[in-house]
């Protein structure tokens, strides 16, 4: 769970999804420049925190593409 430390979860309404933002990018992330910051997004929480906690999960979605 040490993993879950690194992340800032956000909630937008506007458009109903999670993101979790890499705390070292998150000026980044919230001044527009989200080019150059780390985050991933879904409509479930739950889903964000399993691809933080086993990153194997995006390796996997991936190679099935």
């Amino acid at each position: 769970m040490e993993a879950l430390y690194d992340y800032l979860f956000w909630y937008n309404h506007h458009d109903g999804l999670w993101y979790a933002v890499w705390r070292e990018t998150q000026l980044d992330f919230f001044s527009g420049n989200r080019e150059n910051s780390k985050y991933y997004k879904s409509k479930d929480h739950s889903t964000l925190v399993e691809i933080i906690t086993k990153p194997g999960i995006l390796k996997s979605l991936k190679e099935k593409d």
